[in-house]
């Protein structure tokens, strides 16, 4: 394979061959037709360019023949030597052109060139110039990009040892990767001066005293400050907030317990694939299986902490760096994972997997991500307008890993916990998820340590790999853990002195009845913890151990009803139904990498219990004091304690997070059985949602403290997480109760407002400048949403709380204010109320498009350049449910979402709108092929369209619609330049679509003559005309 550069100088010195030959041919061709020109023509300065340029293209065609080459470098060559025949044949008839000292050299040299050169050969030799040119742009606009991430690779992998060159490279590439991104459209004139530019400075990078120049020097201090920044703020775009938080919420090990993991497998004597060893040497993936509450996430979190693992695979990586990452999938007590790029997804297995790598070892951000690192550096050499982050589709991360398993300059080892907790694919099935593993896993410098329940599908995936099985290998760990806390408790010595054979036979029947489920033990221990508290003799203890329920599901069941006492049945209940209500999955039909709302804390409980409208209106006196928070959480830990039996308990790190004892407890208590059983336990009026709904608005009022503004970041994101938990669970009330919490509502807009006002008002903006927002005269609702306050559409919409309202699917609220005060909020300035609806990324209703639309909500209005139906339909793939499994209850989505479209076409939505859908086709592993798909809304709903609805078709078609469909292959191979590429290619399409509409119309107009009045007359004439 060529290298980069001199692949791009070669062709470099083709274009300039062709760019001089050409205007020998031009200006020939003027002289043998005019026998003038502009301006002189020296023949002996031609001649020697050409010689030189002759003699560049030899020497870079004998340079590139003795290097191994590439379909592309060999078309490169051929197209040097096709060069060089032809400007030898130019060079022969040059050479007859010589003139000696004349006086009429000019006139000479005229007739000479006639002779030379006949028109019909200038016209053959212009004719393969064009070809070359023609050929070469082809080559390069297919090849330039693959070059430059090349390049980059290669200047990061000898980036220790050429730090004064890469300096100097770095520049020139990134100028001319950005140059490069701007080809893709086949602009060829473009094409041909980037190359040419290209060349002038990579010549001048390869000078040993020559410096890349760009727009904007910048010296080696400067560049390090670039870089820096570049990098932290695609680390930053790729955390998801409480990324960290499954890992912490990992019990650590209990002291002496999974110690054999890094022991000789043969010489304990219980059988297992050899882990130290697979460390050590091994490759490819380690399975670590075992039942429901065995320890598997304890036993992934020892491995992953202790220094050994690291020290075992630094063995392994030799001489190059080990990079080390974990995951987690940990649900119990998590907010919102089941989003689009949710800590159980997909996307956000990716995210974190590549944060943390791209954290320890910056130097592969270039490689893995070449698109993001380019946009980011150019951004910061040459300065642009602040922008959100990067939007990471699973397309983008898929593409990094498959970067990243081709590298090779570093050894990773990835520790994946939990496998069987992710959320399945479209089709219920883990194929992808195995097949990204078992892909990555292939790679000699990628290894993986990963745990699960042993279900069939990892069975079948993981049979070849070395694994283990846990329930068979903690006998000895949970008979340590029985013994400490059971035998060294004080009332079980004192029992040991009566009945010391019992007490032995106590403590095996405990760890022979776990089956290796450590979870079960714990559950066991306490109970005869509070059977030593209340003095129980050994035969007690032996009775009530005997009467737990050998299975988790049955002792769960067995705490509800047995455990608790009867007296706290109903605030047991109630902390359950809480629990579940915050831990809820939040659907969103579209992601805004929105951080989740916080985690339900003893803090939130506590307010939900007192969450009575008298006390969410009235007045805010002052903030509760610190000694008032602790009180109230330490009361609540307690009263957990005494109410729900164990299942519930505090997360100690950071805040006071509660959690379920073990995700098997959230799965119980999931059970429809179960359902009832705790909804009989409470009154009916009674609703988790509305008390969680008035927590946070509690802690709004009286706990939230007052933020500094001064940030890069958005300034209400303290708040504004708060505020989305608290409409979030509105709507879920408002759904049940058909409340609509006027009132309550009123109350959150009042104290935001004044939270909001009452703080500083100048921020810090990106581009290192104070703000006032005072100037902006804007509603704290414009600065929700995670938008900077210099945003242009935080400036241009106008958002209101009622905009937020629509946004969030408050139904009842959204009905009353517009019937309090309908004209002079529907009036709103800014974005149309409607297309809150179109972009919200929760579950609308049809019933508030109904209502906005009884009002004159326009869906033809444009705002932004486009309108709330071309929105919809140009986004109709996100609002469908393409993950259905994500909502429990897609079925009423989707006829919800069917019958606002419908409500649109019946209140004039143009039934031909051109919409366009850019499509990827390519496989997870080749380069992107991008199709445009121009159709209008009767082809997107037809039978086989995106979203199938024949009833819509109908009405659309009794509107006039018709069914159109044009797709269009696409040259680029960028997202952005695929959109901007299908965007020039619309106004044509849209031209023929108009054409065929045209065409309809005609045909259904009355024929002159056969159906208007005056024939209709003269037949009735001629039929009673008497014969």
């Amino acid at each position: 394979m060529l290298d980069p550069l001199t692949a791009i100088s070669l062709a470099g010195s083709v274009v300039q061959f062709v760019d001089v030959s050409a205007k020998i041919i031009s200006k020939t061709r003027e002289l043998s037709l005019h026998g003038a020109t502009q301006e002189a023509y020296n023949a002996e300065i031609v001649i020697q360019d050409l010689l030189i340029l002759s003699k560049k293209l030899k020497d870079g065609a004998q340079a590139a023949s003795a290097i191994p080459q590439t379909d592309d470098d060999k078309a490169l060559e051929e197209l040097c030597n096709g060069c060089i025949n032809l400007s030898e044949r130019v060079m022969k008839r040059l050479d007859k052109l010589k003139l000696g000292e004349s006086n009429s050299k000019r006139l000479a040299f005229v007739h000479a060139l006639k002779g030379v050169w006949s028109q019909k050969e200038l016209e053959v030799e212009e004719a393969q110039l064009a070809a070359y040119r023609s050929q070469l742009e082809f080559r390069c606009s297919g090849t330039s990009e693959k070059a430059s991430q090349r390049i980059i690779s290669a200047l990061a992998e000898n980036s220790r040892l050429f730090e004064s060159s890469i300096f100097e490279q770095t520049n020139t590439i990134t100028r001319l990767h950005t140059e490069v991104k701007e080809t893709t459209v086949k602009e060829h004139e473009k094409i041909r001066s980037i190359l040419l530019k290209a060349v002038r400075e990579v010549d001048a990078s390869r000078a040993p005293s020559g410096t890349a120049k760009l727009d904007h020097p910048i010296n080696r201090e400067q560049e390090l400050e670039v870089r820096r920044r570049a990098e932290d703020h695609i680390l930053r775009s790729l955390r998801i907030q409480s990324m960290s938080e499954p890992y912490n919420r990992i019990v650590e090990a209990h002291a002496a317990t999974f110690q054999w993991i890094f022991k000789d497998s043969t010489a304990e004597g219980r059988p297992w694939s050899n882990f130290a060893q697979w460390l050590k040497d091994g490759e490819g993936i380690y399975w670590i299986n075992g039942k429901a509450g065995s320890g598997k996430s304890t036993l992934m979190r020892y491995i992953y902490d202790h220094q050994q693992t690291r020290d075992l695979l630094r063995a392994w990586c030799g001489e190059l760096p080990l990079i080390v990452a974990s995951f987690f999938f940990w649900t119990s007590g998590a907010t919102d994972l089941k989003s689009q790029n949710g800590l159980l997804s997909q996307n956000g297995l990716l995210r974190s997997l590549l944060h943390q790598l791209l954290s320890q070892h910056r130097d592969l951000i270039p490689i893995v991500l070449p698109d993001q690192w380019q946009d980011e550096y150019s951004r910061y050499v040459e300065p642009v307008e602040w922008r959100q982050d990067f939007q990471w589709i699973r397309d983008i991360l898929r593409r990094a890993f498959d970067a990243l398993r081709t590298q090779d300059q570093t050894r990773v080892c990835l520790f994946i916990d939990g496998l069987d907790e992710y959320e399945c694919d479209l089709d219920g099935s883990y194929v992808e998820i195995i097949s990204l593993f078992t892909g990555l896993a292939e790679s000699a410098n990628i290894k993986i340590c990963l745990s699960s329940r042993p279900w069939l599908v990892f069975e079948d995936a993981f049979r070849l790999s070395p694994s283990l099985k846990l329930q068979d290998l903690t006998f000895n760990d949970i008979s340590g853990y029985v013994d400490d806390k059971i035998n060294g408790h004080e009332r079980m010595r004192e029992l040991r002195q009566l009945h010391a054979e019992s007490a032995d036979n106590l403590t095996l029947e405990i760890v022979n009845k776990a089956s290796g489920v450590f979870l079960w033990v714990k559950l066991a221990v306490n109970s005869l913890l509070d059977g030593f508290t209340n003095r129980d003799h050994i035969s007690d203890l032996q009775r009530r151990l005997r009467g737990l329920p050998a299975d988790l599901e049955s002792f769960y069941k067995h705490i509800l009803i047995n455990h608790i006492q009867p007296f706290y049945y109903e605030q047991s209940s109630r902390y359950f139904q809480i629990m579940q209500a915050a831990n809820r999955p939040i659907f969103r039909t579209k992601d805004y990498s929105r951080p989740p709302p916080p985690p339900i804390s003893l803090l939130i409980l506590s307010l939900a219990e007192e969450g009575d409208s008298a006390v969410v209106l009235c007045p805010p006196k002052q903030l509760l004091s610190s000694d008032h928070v602790s009180y109230r959480c330490k009361e609540m830990a307690a009263r957990l304690k005494s109410r729900c039996g164990g299942l519930l308990e505090v997360l100690e790190f950071g805040t006071k997070v509660i959690q379920y004892l073990h995700r098997s407890v959230r799965d119980f208590l999931d059970l429809p059985n179960t359902k009832l059983l705790l909804l009989s336990r409470t009154q009916k009026s009674f609703n988790a949602d509305e008390s969680l709904f008035k927590a946070w608005l509690l802690h709004l009022k009286y706990v939230t403290p007052r933020q500094p503004l001064r940030t890069v970041h958005n300034h209400l994101e303290p708040i504004s997480q708060l505020v989305d938990a608290a409409l979030q669970h509105a709507r879920w009330a408002m759904e049940v109760t058909g409340n609509s919490y006027v009132q309550s509502l009123d109350e959150l807009d009042s104290i935001v407002m004044h939270r909001w006002q009452e703080e500083p008002q100048e921020i810090l903006t990106p581009g290192e400048e104070l703000l006032d927002l005072r100037n902006l005269g804007a509603h704290w609702a414009s600065f929700m949403r995670f938008r900077h306050p210099t945003d242009v559409r935080t400036r241009t919409n106008r958002d209101n709380f009622l905009a937020l309202t629509l946004s969030f699917g408050l139904t009842g609220y959204v009905r009353e204010k517009l019937k309090l005060n309908g004209d002079n909020m529907f009036r709103k300035p800014g974005r149309p109320l409607l297309d809150y609806i179109a972009y919200s990324d929760m579950t609308v209703g049809s019933e508030l498009v109904s209502l906005l639309l009884e009002k004159g909500a326009d869906p033809n209005e444009r705002f932004s350049g486009c309108s709330t139906w071309q929105y919809m339909l140009e986004l109709i793939e996100d609002l469908r449910i393409s993950e259905p499994w994500i909502c429990a209850d897609a079925d009423h989505y989707r006829k919800e979402l069917a019958a606002s479209l419908r409500l649109l076409v019946e209140n004039g939505a143009h039934p031909n709108l051109l919409c366009t859908h850019i499509k990827n086709s390519h496989c997870p592993k080749e380069e992107a092929k991008y199709h445009a798909y121009f159709s209008t809304p009767a082809t997107i709903f037809s039978p086989g369209g995106m979203f199938s609805d024949p009833g819509l078709v109908e009405v659309i078609k009794s509107r006039g619609g018709i069914e159109y469909l044009e797709v269009v292959s696409l040259q680029s191979t960028d997202w952005d330049d695929a959109e901007a590429e299908a965007m020039k290619i619309k106004p044509g399409v849209l031209q023929r679509l108009q054409t065929i509409l045209r065409l309809q119309r005609s045909k259904k107009r009355p024929k002159k003559g056969n159906n208007n009045w005056r024939s209709r007359r003269k037949g009735q004439y001629r039929a009673n005309r008497p014969r």
